[in-house]
């Protein structure tokens, strides 16, 4: 990483995704919906879920379920 950008980036702590679930949106949120996102947001790639992986996640079981109904 350039010496340039490692002065502009500095560690912060990890706010819980939790934490963004407020009055306005909280009957769109789902616990499958938080894992997915905890899955997807991670920095290092080899540690992130796949695109596959990400499809076959239990937020998406309802779409699933729709498509094998068709």
């Amino acid at each position: 990483m350039p010496k340039q950008l490692v002065k502009l980036i500095s560690n912060t702590e990890a706010v819980p995704l939790e934490s963004f679930v407020n009055m306005n949106n909280h009957a769109r949120v789902t616990t499958d919906g938080i894992d997915l996102l905890y899955k997807m947001l991670v920095y290092d790639k080899n540690g992130r879920v796949t695109p596959r992986e990400a499809m076959e996640h239990e937020f998406f079981a309802p779409i699933r379920a729709l498509q094998s109904a068709n």
